[in-house]
C-alpha cells in the first residue's frame, strides 16, 4: 500500500521514498499507540508560538516539499511570511518525508544556505 501510494504522491509519501523509508514509517505507525498520536496532534494545535516569529533573532531557512499537502504547505508560506528575513525552499518532486526521501538534496540546500550566510557575517 506505502509503494501505491508514493508512486501516487499521496498521504507523506513520495517515489523517492526507498524501501528503508518505508520501512521506517511502518515501524513507527506500528510503535507508537493511538493515544500517544493523539496527544501529540493536540500539543501541536494548542502551542502557538506565531506572535513571537517575529522576534526570531538568528537566520532562518523554511523547507516544504513540491508535492506536500495543503494544511502542511499551508503551514510553511506561513512561517515563512512570519519569520522576518527567512529564507524559503522548496524541495523538488517530493512531499512531506523529504527529508528521508531525498535527503541529499537537503544536505545541499543547507549547505548552501550557510555557506551564503557565512558570508555575510
Amino acid at each position: 500500500v506505502a509503494r501505491r501510494l508514493a508512486r501516487r504522491y499521496a498521504w507523506v509519501y513520495d517515489p523517492h521514498c526507498d524501501d528503508d523509508v518505508l520501512t521506517f514509517v511502518r515501524h513507527c505507525m506500528r510503535a507508537t499507540r493511538w493515544d500517544q498520536a493523539r496527544a501529540c496532534v493536540e500539543l501541536v494545535f494548542e502551542h502557538d508560538t506565531r506572535a513571537a516569529l517575529a522576534s526570531l533573532g538568528p537566520p532562518s531557512l523554511v523547507v516544504v516539499g513540491e508535492r506536500e499537502s495543503v494544511f502542511a504547505r499551508g503551514a510553511a508560506d506561513e512561517l515563512h511570511a512570519l519569520i522576518r528575513g527567512a529564507s524559503f525552499e522548496v524541495a523538488p518532486e517530493v512531499s512531506h518525508l523529504h527529508p528521508l526521501s531525498r535527503p541529499e538534496w537537503l544536505a545541499g540546500r543547507i549547505e548552501a544556505w550557510v555557506t551564503a550566510h557565512e558570508k555575510r557575517d
